[in-house]
C-alpha cells in the first residue's frame, strides 16, 4: 500500500538550499566514479565526518540519507519487500532493509532513486557509536555482497554507574583515539594518501565552528513566538552528514543563522498565533513529514526535537590542537551512547529551556534503539512537570503501519487535551 505523501512545506530560505546542494554533491560523485579520479565508500550517516573531510580524496556516500530521500520519493516499500523476500525479517531496521533491498537487485527497477541511485561502493567505512545493533550485521552484509574492504571504527557506550559525557573514564578516550589512527591507516591504504595532520587541525576547526553555530541557532528557536519550527529542521541533518567540517557547512549555519535572527528580531513565528509549544522525539517519518504542518491548524509548533541533536553531539568546544582527543571525546558523547538517564535529564532540561507545552513521541516499529527510552521518558515528563506526553506507533521509512487517519485522530485528541490543559 503506497501512504500519500505529505511534505514539509518550509519556511525558511535556508533550508531549501539543501536538497539542491546534496544534488550537486552527489553529482560530482558521478562524474569521479565515470572518470575513476576518486573512489567511492558507503558510510554511517553519524560521526567520522572529520576523518573523511581530512582525507578529502575519496567520495562519501551515506545509505542512511538516500533512504529516507526514498521513503520521501514513495518508492521505499518495493526495496523492503526484496530485502524480505531474501530472508530479513520485517521487524528489522526499515534503514537497512531498504539499502539490501536497493543492493540486492532493486537498483535496476525503473524508479526516480535520490541522485539517480547509490554509486557502487570501492570500499565501507562503519561507526557503530550510533546504532551498535544494527550498523555492525548490515555493513557486514554489503561487504560480503560487494567483496570490498571494510573498516568499522568501534565507539563504546558509556557505562551509566560511572560515567557520562563530563566524565568519561580515560582509557575509553584512548581506545577511541586508537580507532581514529587506524582509520586513518586504512584510508591511507585504501587511497594511497597520506593524512596530513594541518589539515586534520583545519578541520577540527571547522567542526567545532558548525557545532557552535548549530549551537546558536537551537538558542534562537526558544524565542516566542519560535521562528522555526520541525518541518524545517528535519534537513539539517543532512547538513551535518555531508558537510560537517567543511567551508560549506560552515557557510550554510550562518546563511541559516542570520535569516533566523532576522525572524526573532521581527517577532515573526512559524505561525501567527502560536499557542503550543512541542518537542518531538525521535527520527520523524520521512513519507509524511506534513505531519509537522498538521499541529499548525491547532497553534501547535515543534520548537524542540531530538532527532537533530545526533547529529550535533560536540556538546563543549573541540580544540584544535589536540585533534584525537577533541574528536574521541565528541564521539564518546553520542546521543546514544549516553547512558538512559543522562538521557532523559538532557529532553527534561530542553522541556524547560523552550517552555515545551506537549511532548510527541515517534515510537519506530523498526529501530529499538532510537525507541526503547520512550516510556522512561513519558514517565519522567508526566512525573515531574505533568506534561501531557503522546507516543505514536509508525517507522522512519516504511510506511505499511501507518494509517493517516488515525495517526491524525490520535494529534487531534491530543492537542484537545493540552487545550484543556491550557484553559485550567
Amino acid at each position: 500500500m503506497v501512504v500519500k505523501t505529505e511534505r514539509g512545506i518550509k519556511s525558511l530560505n535556508t533550508t531549501k538550499e539543501v536538497y539542491p546542494t546534496i544534488k550537486r554533491y552527489i553529482r560530482e560523485a558521478r562524474i569521479a566514479k565515470q572518470e575513476g579520479t576518486r573512489p567511492i565508500s558507503w558510510v554511517t550517516a553519524s560521526g567520522i565526518q572529520e576523518i573523511i573531510w581530512t582525507m578529502d580524496n575519496f567520495i562519501a556516500l551515506y545509505p542512511e540519507n538516500f533512504n529516507g530521500q526514498c521513503a520521501a520519493k514513495q518508492i521505499s516499500l518495493p526495496l523492503m519487500e526484496e530485502a524480505e523476500r531474501r530472508g530479513l525479517s520485517r521487524e528489522l531496521c526499515s534503514y537497512a532493509r531498504n539499502t539490501i533491498g536497493y543492493m540486492y537487485g532493486c537498483k535496476d527497477l525503473s524508479l526516480p532513486y535520490p541522485g539517480g541511485g547509490l554509486l557502487e561502493p570501492d570500499f565501507l567505512l562503519l561507526d557503530n557509536g550510533n546504532c551498535t545493533s544494527v550498523h555492525n550485521k548490515w555493513w557486514r552484509i554489503m561487504e560480503n555482497h560487494f567483496r570490498v574492504p571494510l573498516f568499522m571504527l568501534d565507539i563504546p557506550i558509556l557505562t551509566p554507574t560511572r560515567m557520562n559525557r563530563d566524565n568519561v573514564e580515560r582509557h575509553y578516550i584512548d581506545f577511541v583515539i586508537s580507532q581514529i589512527k587506524a582509520c586513518f591507516a586504512f584510508l591511507e591504504d585504501q587511497t594511497g594518501s597520506r593524512m596530513d595532520m594541518d589539515k586534520f587541525k583545519e578541520v577540527v576547526r571547522l567542526s567545532d565552528r558548525v557545532g557552535e553555530l548549530f549551537d546558536q541557532f537551537l538558542e534562537l528557536r526558544k524565542a516566542k513566538p519560535c521562528p522555526v519550527g520541525g518541518e524545517d529542521t528535519v534537513v539539517l541533518p543532512a547538513v551535518m552528514v555531508y558537510f560537517t567540517g567543511t567551508k560549506t557547512g560552515v557557510d550554510f549555519f550562518e546563511r541559516l543563522i542570520k535569516e533566523t535572527e532576522e525572524r526573532v528580531k521581527d517577532h515573526e513565528g512559524v505561525i501567527k498565533d502560536e499557542k503550543y509549544r512541542l518537542l518531538v522525539d525521535n527520527i520523524p517519518p520521512f513519507y509524511t513529514l506534513g505531519l509537522f504542518n498538521y499541529f499548525q491548524k491547532y497553534g501547535g509548533v515543534s520548537v524542540a526535537e531530538t532527532y537533530i541533536l545526533s547529529f550535533n553531539y560536540n556538546w563543549r568546544r573541540m580544540d584544535a590542537d589536540i585533534p584525537f582527543e577533541s574528536l574521541a571525546r565528541k564521539y564518546l558523547a553520542h546521543w546514544y551512547t549516553l547512558p538512559l538517564e543522562e538521557h532523559v535529564e538532557l529532553v527534561c532540561r530542553m522541556v524547560e529551556d523552550y517552555e515545551i507545552d506537549g511532548v510527541v513521541c515517534l515510537a519506530l516499529r523498526s529501530c529499538k534503539v532510537y525507541t526503547l527510552h520512550q516510556w522512561t521518558l513519558k514517565n519522567a515528563l508526566e512525573k515531574r512537570y505533568g506534561i501531557p506526553t503522546m507516543i505514536i506507533e509508525l517507522d522512519m521509512v516504511d510506511p505499511r503501519d501507518y494509517s493517516d487517519g488515525q495517526v491524525k485522530g490520535r494529534i487531534d485528541a491530543f492537542m484537545e487535551l493540552l487545550d484543556k490543559k491550557k484553559r485550567r
